[in-house]
């Protein structure tokens, strides 16, 4: 049976034939500052007047985040974020006010629990695959008719098996496991939930988990779902030792990586697919900044394994550094074990905890011409700022290499 089986099975609904519509309950739904305001129209546009939404099924699991425009770059943001919290206060939702972070970690810091589902507008609600919860994008009607309804419907979509075998070795990450996986043809997993599960995930810490669940949507994948293994049982104190685990099933495709194969990736310009060996790096190019963070790469574990990469190195001269945390708790933790006076002693630029510049917003835009390695989710032209700026993606020890030398591609002290 596979993962989506088993959820489905759960709410005792037998899943139809692959194409077919379906309904699934829903835990939690996302509304983030940039699409709350489209879903309170579509609310509108059923029926669902102001004084009706307090009693929705999913008024009080509605998690508002203030994350993409934190704090408020601009005027309109205000107004945003106004909304929100008008909004919340009405809907009895739990809002997280500029400054606690991004949705996607914050999620995970005690609310969505292995083997619920999420739905949002954010194409990164995938991220809760991490720990074998269900992360589904949908429009913002699609959301509004979840909040409203309390199911989401959504069509029966294939279902991918990626097999993990053999042991990841550092400095090799979760980043460049889905960097390698990224260099395979996306029509393989369009449309589809892939289902992560094999003997190599004992290699794979959560953060790991997370840098290749954050992935999923940008192989046009529907989600990603991680089998719940021993990790996720005691991380969460499950009890209940068979939860979704994978096995023999009605896979459309099977997708081995041995994890004892990947090596540290840097990922060119333009395109998630365009990831090349760090050490088969020819030509060297000068760096301009390195950005640290996002609901990719903004762990605890990602910001210490950038420190300890640099040790005592300093940044080279003319490369700007910033780090984004994912929420106050990184951060708090980042002040306790000394990764943050540590960052700051290198003269990092340490952002709030939110997106950061990684939606090229706010926090950090890249000029005309620049060249930046970032630990974020895309390097699509202008994602970043200027569409003629150069974005490289990377581990965060790829991006302590680059920032110590000031070159993509050097090895040098």
């Amino acid at each position: 049976m596979t993962l989506l089986a088993q959820l489905a099975a759960k709410a005792n609904i037998a899943l139809p034939p692959v194409g077919d519509d379906f309904s699934l309950p829903v835990d939690f739904i996302y509304a983030h500052d940039r699409n709350t305001f489209k879903i309170i129209d579509e609310l509108s546009r059923l029926g669902v007047g102001d004084s009706a939404q307090q009693s929705l099924p999913l008024a009080g699991k509605t998690l508002f985040f203030m994350d993409h425009y934190s704090p408020a770059p601009t005027a309109e943001a205000t107004k945003l974020h106004a909304q929100q919290r008008e909004v919340c206060g009405r809907m009895g939702g739990r809002l997280f006010d500029e400054g606690s972070g991004v949705g996607h970690q914050l999620a995970l810091e005690g609310l969505v629990q292995p083997g619920q589902i999420v739905v949002g507008v954010d194409s990164h609600t995938c991220t809760v695959g991490a720990i074998g919860a269900l992360g589904l994008r949908m429009p913002a009607v699609g959301v509004a008719r979840a909040l409203a309804t309390g199911e989401v419907l959504i069509y029966r979509p294939r279902t991918l098996r990626i097999e993990m075998t053999g042991r990841l070795q550092r400095p090799a990450t979760g980043k460049d496991v889905a960097l390698s996986i990224a260099r395979l043809k996306r029509e393989r997993f369009a449309d589809a939930i892939l289902e992560v599960g094999g003997d190599g995930l004992t290699s794979l810490g959560l953060a790991d988990r997370i840098s290749i669940s954050n992935l999923a949507t940008d192989l046009q994948a529907r989600s990603i779902i991680f089998e719940i293994d021993d990790l996720i049982i005691k991380l969460y104190s499950l009890e209940n030792r068979d939860i979704l685990r994978c096995g023999a099933s009605e896979y459309t495709d099977i997708i081995p990586v041995d994890l004892g194969t990947i090596e540290p990736q840097i990922c060119l310009p333009g395109s998630l697919s365009n990831s090349v060996a760090y050490s088969g790096v020819k030509n060297p190019r000068r760096v301009d900044v390195v950005m640290i963070g996002s609901c990719t790469n903004g762990q605890i574990e990602d910001f210490q394994m950038f420190c300890d990469t640099l040790g005592e190195n300093s940044i080279a001269p003319g490369v700007r550094v910033i780090a984004t945390p994912t929420s106050r708790a990184v951060l708090q933790r980042m002040s306790a074990e000394g990764v943050l006076g540590h960052l700051i002693r290198l003269g990092v630029t340490i952002n709030p905890p939110g997106c950061g510049p990684c939606m090229g917003l706010h926090q950090g835009l890249l000029g005309e011409g620049e060249v930046c390695v970032a630990t974020g989710s895309r390097n699509n032209p202008g994602r970043m700022g200027s569409p003629q700026a150069n974005v490289y993606l990377a581990s965060p020890y790829v991006a302590a290499l680059c920032a110590a030398t000031g070159y993509i591609g050097k090895w040098e002290n």
